[in-house]
């Protein structure tokens, strides 16, 4: 990132670029400003990274701009709200902190909202934060254009010169930028134990991979790793990326120089049980291509929970897919699986049929079905539908699965157009 001016630089551009966005539309991309989105729940620390380069009031500067997105309407948030995550960034950049690090006991600064603001505690005790405003002028409820930058903190009444909290803050529209400047008093982007020990990352494919793929172990500093393939022992010591050429299991281990171990990081990378080669003819939906044409073959089947990534989806058009065995094989059956997820838009196809083709050229057909799950079935399913091959021996397959269509009354998004949802093609 360059060091802290580099990334003072990139949360600088971040903020004040152009809001413009271009590529599929995303609904969370909400909220902008630059190319921060406050709809986008995982971007809700970035504001308060500031204070990780010692500069507090511009995080404070940014907090107030994003809690001004918020209105007392129905429609009042500037984004979906996920388990309450909207809401609660709100609640703690109105007290005037967040925790940017959950499991570090401590909270980043921002700008408090109110005056003074109690919570009650344990034994009777309160904790209490108060905004000392310098500029009387100002409202005291809502501060003034200027009014929002941390310009020191108090705790007990004394100077506290970090930028977490247990405190009183004063306001001020004119900062003292070296406050909480110094590296010494920065809040740090770490969780630290002294009996833990971190263990490493195992870098692999991200998919099925055909001959051979590159894993590589990203060691923990101060420590050295062991790793083991598939539960061999005992475990080697790492030095370098190594390749793999078969589906493995991957287990690292972090140990530091008194001798203590981290728990296994464990990763299964899969290699394609086929060297066949497939062609899908229909476009798939960029948002659900489960990593390509390979994943409707790679012996990977998905569960019902489609928001994981295994499934492809094709939404307004029927789905034609051709496999290349390689050679002409003997067929038994042919069989497909298929999502239905109703709210979702995500419906059974109303129909399958495999072909069978020695040339690729002249297909025959060798399975026909159609299925009877009524579309409106508001529960989560997933169906297999084939049977067994009328054509016995063939190096082509060919699969044609008929879309629902359009989606109909009383569906919410009647009118709209339907997916369908592949997994696994199974050819035996």
């Amino acid at each position: 990132m360059g060091g802290p001016e580099g990334f003072e630089a990139q949360l600088d551009l971040m903020f004040s670029t152009s809001s413009e966005t271009t590529g599929r539309e995303q609904a969370d991309i909400t909220g902008m400003i630059g190319q921060y989105a406050q709809g986008n729940e995982p971007s809700h620390h970035m504001a308060y990274l500031y204070n990780y380069v010692g500069k507090p009031w511009k995080s404070a500067e940014q907090v107030v701009k994003i809690r001004d997105l918020y209105r007392p309407t129905p429609d009042g948030l500037p984004g979906n709200e996920d388990c309450g995550q909207m809401s609660a960034w709100y609640v703690f950049s109105a007290l005037g902190f967040y925790p940017v690090v959950p499991g570090a006991g401590y909270y980043a600064i921002g700008s408090p909202l109110f005056p003074e603001v109690r919570i009650p505690m344990k034994e009777d005790k309160v904790f209490e934060i108060r905004a000392l405003r310098q500029q009387k002028s100002h409202n005291a409820i809502r501060p003034g254009p200027g009014e929002c930058r941390a310009s020191s903190l108090l705790l007990a009444g004394a100077p506290f010169h970090h930028s977490r909290v247990n405190l009183d803050v004063v306001l001020d529209a004119s900062p003292d930028k070296s406050w909480a400047e110094p590296k010494h008093l920065r809040p740090k982007s770490e969780v630290i134990w002294p009996d833990f020990v971190a263990g490493p990352s195992i870098m692999g494919p991200t998919f099925p991979f055909r001959e051979a793929a590159t894993v590589r172990i990203e060691e923990r500093p101060g420590c050295r790793t062991e790793y083991r393939i598939n539960g061999e022992s005992p475990a080697r010591t790492y030095s370098q990326p190594f390749e793999i050429r078969s589906t493995v299991t991957v287990e690292a281990q972090s140990i530091d120089t008194t001798g203590k171990r981290s728990d296994w990081t464990k990763a299964t990378y899969h290699q394609l049980p086929h060297d066949w080669k497939i062609s899908v003819l229909s476009p798939v939906h960029p948002q659900y291509t489960a990593g390509g044409p390979d994943a409707l073959v790679d012996g990977l089947t998905g569960d019902t929970e489609w928001r994981k990534g295994r499934w492809q989806g094709y939404q307004g058009t029927d789905l034609e897919v051709v496999i290349d065995l390689g050679k002409k094989e003997r067929i038994r059956t042919l069989e497909a699986s298929f999502l239905q997820d109703y709210k979702a838009w995500i419906v059974f196809p109303t129909e399958i049929t495999f072909f069978a083709s020695s040339d690729g050229e002249r297909y025959k057909e060798a399975f026909h079905t159609s299925q009877v799950v009524p579309a409106d079935e508001e529960h989560h399913q997933r169906i297999t539908l084939g049977g067994e091959s009328e054509v016995t021996k063939a190096r082509y397959i060919k699969l044609y699965v008929k879309n629902y269509g359009t989606l109909r009354p009383p569906h919410p998004g009647a009118g709209g157009d339907s997916y369908i949802f592949i997994d696994e093609i199974q050819i035996k």
